[in-house]
């Protein structure tokens, strides 16, 4: 357990100091059509990858709820 920690503790050391991102503080984002915004309001639920969303859902929600729990650990990967 000891060496797999030390193991750890190196290549977090190590992958922390190759990370050299810097924020840019008034950067825009832009958010591409397949992603999924967070929050409230309308603008949010407009948003085509939130409309995606919600029509996957609908889609899948009957087969969820009738399948056992053998079958929903099955299908969940097929979501992803």
């Amino acid at each position: 357990m000891r060496r797999l920690q030390e193991s750890y503790s190196k290549h977090n050391a190590t992958t922390k100091s190759r990370n050299h991102h810097r924020v840019v503080a008034n950067a825009p984002i832009v958010p591409h059509e397949n992603d999924i915004l967070l929050g409230r309001g309308g603008n949010n639920n407009q948003h085509k990858g939130n409309k995606q969303l919600r029509d996957l859902a609908r889609a899948y929600s009957y087969s969820y709820k009738m399948a056992s729990k053998t079958e929903k650990a099955d299908m969940a990967p097929e979501l992803g």
